[in-house]
């Protein structure tokens, strides 16, 4: 387009002036043809993830006047954890610069871009320095934007949805063999919170009372007891994540054992309980059914502190005497917030 400007370009002043008018007027269209935002993304759209259509209106919605021209490209990864990270890189004017943002979402990940992509257009910044340095400062930090659209988050919100955590619910059954007499099955729930590879857990568990006779079957008055079992522990696991989707960690805790028993079929009935700590260790594997919902399977093996006796009294003797070790398995639905 220049070139047929200066062939057309005569040696008369008047169409001299004219040629040097065609060829700002040409320049200036060119300057025109430049995107504000040379934007392309990479992310999963199937995670809530929005296209590259809806990031740059977004962005240039929040720059309604003038706009200095920007390069960008994003990535938008989730990791096993379930945490979002996106990578930006930028160019501008010849500043080239960096930053990793970390959210529970795609969404607040996006949000936290798109406020530093506004701050970087805006002809105001253009005696700052451009270049973003990692680790990161909190998003806040940039600097003040106009005031958002109705519907978008507030910086609290966008704050909050940026921590590397993710609350977890599980609820499920164990079959143990060991801590009470007869193998059976257990209730719990456990609340947790992954940070990065690690899952921290607080449990409660309880098994339904079980009655053991000590006389022989067919004895004219059956005596025994009913022993009850819960427990309450804290446990850490590491997930290796070795093999996708499917996660295996092992695990390690602690818990606190209370054993009561009542006893039945003798003419003075009592009651009684023992508490105990015990050690944990056991593999964990995970399964995702969604987003939000997995499976879990646990085998544990439980080393108790102590051996607690239970006895009844009139000669009768022992009842029942907790093993030093004994094995768990269990299964559990869980949700992660």
């Amino acid at each position: 387009m220049l070139a047929g400007h200066v062939a057309a370009c005569g040696t008369p002043r008047a169409v001299l002036v004219a040629c040097v008018l065609g060829l700002r007027l040409a320049a200036a269209g060119n300057a025109q043809a430049q995107p504000a935002l040379d934007l392309h993304v990479q992310a999963p759209l199937d995670q809530g993830c929005p296209s590259t259509a809806a990031i740059r209106e977004r962005v240039l919605a929040e720059r309604s006047g003038p706009v200095r021209p920007l390069s960008a490209r994003l990535l938008i990864q989730r990791s096993p954890g379930g945490v979002f990270q996106l990578s930006l890189a930028t160019e501008q004017q010849g500043d080239v610069g960096r930053r990793e943002l970390r959210g529970s979402s795609c969404e607040a990940v996006v949000q936290a871009a798109a406020v530093v992509l506004v701050w970087l257009m805006d002809p105001e910044t253009s005696g700052e320095s451009t270049t973003l340095a990692a680790p990161i400062a909190p998003v806040a930090s940039v600097k003040p934007r106009p005031p958002a659209p109705d519907g978008a988050p507030s910086p609290a919100t966008l704050r909050a949805q940026t921590w590397p955590f993710v609350w977890q619910l599980r609820a499920g059954g164990a079959f143990s063999a060991g801590l009470l007499p007869l193998p059976g099955w257990a209730v719990g729930g456990a609340l947790g919170l992954r940070v990065g590879r690690w899952d921290l857990l607080a449990e409660a568990e309880h098994s339904p009372a079980e009655r053991i006779a000590v006389d022989r079957p067919g004895a004219p008055t059956e005596r025994g007891a009913s022993l009850a079992l819960s427990s309450l522990g804290v446990a850490a696991c590491f997930n290796l994540s070795s093999w996708r989707p499917l996660s295996v960690a092992p695990c390690a805790g602690v818990e606190l054992e209370y054993l009561r028993g009542r006893g039945f079929g003798v003419s003075q009935p009592a009651s009684g309980g023992h508490a105990w700590a015990a050690a944990t260790l056991g593999v964990e594997t995970r399964v995702p059914l969604s987003e939000a919902w997995f499976v879990s399977a646990q085998g544990t093996g439980v080393l108790s502190s102590e051996v607690p006796r239970f006895v009844l009294g009139s000669g009768i003797g022992q009842v029942y005497q907790v093993p030093r070790i004994s094995p768990r398995l269990g299964v559990a639905l869980g949700f992660s917030l």
